[in-house]
């Protein structure tokens, strides 16, 4: 759980770190004995409201997308950014963007970290995370590792066909790549749990290319 900065990204660390939070690191042998590696779920500070990446659309491409996040995994089991840095709000230059809302959104980022560091602080302290109103309930850290993604609101936020997804059968929901091989889901957390913002997030893997996607499930 948290895993280190220079665990989780490649360079720039420090760009990948501004606008995500890691969480929780996965055994990839867990989900299938024949894959080797660690995939990692991190959490991004955006958005204020909406959903991610809603309002730079002209900044998307491949399968980072409205309320998805896309990752390229490399041999060291580190993450490359495989969008526009754009995506992000923050990465908007200062003219673009009125100065009311970047402040908003500033905030937010400065709240949110506030308190990943809290529960990253408690979870070192006491070696889980106990529920706020039971503290001898631990949360469970991953709610799903391994099987099938079922359809939720993920599969129906963002642009429509802009992530190509397999929804043939409502319990077996998944992403595809171009020429048609499909993702393999990994892992389902409430990223709440880490600290006192996000939804649940959804991991797919495409072991072929190391490509690793997320989208975001809002209640």
């Amino acid at each position: 759980m948290h895993p280190a900065d220079d665990d989780v990204f490649a360079d720039p660390v420090q760009k990948h770190r501004r606008h995500l939070m890691p969480l929780v690191s996965v055994d990839l042998s867990v989900v299938n004995p024949a894959w080797q590696g660690w995939v990692h779920v991190v959490n991004p500070y955006e958005p204020e409201d909406g959903i991610v990446g809603q309002s730079t659309g002209q900044y998307h491409a491949g399968f980072v997308q409205a309320n998805w996040l896309a990752f390229h995994l490399d041999a060291d089991n580190r993450y490359h950014w495989l969008g526009d840095w754009r995506y992000f709000q923050l990465e908007l230059d200062e003219g673009v963007q009125d100065e009311a809302e970047r402040a908003v959104i500033e905030k937010h980022y400065r709240v949110t970290e506030q308190a990943y560091q809290a529960k990253k602080a408690e979870f070192l302290a006491h070696g889980c995370l106990p529920c706020p109103w039971d503290e001898t309930e631990p949360f469970n850290l991953l709610n799903q590792i391994g099987g099938s993604a079922a359809f939720d609101n993920w599969a129906s936020s963002g642009t429509s066909g802009a992530v190509p997804l397999n929804i043939d059968n409502a319990e077996d929901v998944y992403p595809s790549m171009p020429d048609g091989r499909r993702f393999y889901f990994v892992c389902e957390l409430d990223a709440d749990v880490y600290g006192d913002y996000g939804p649940g997030i959804i991991v797919f893997f495409e072991p072929e290319s190391r490509t690793v996607v997320m989208t975001f499930n809002w209640s």
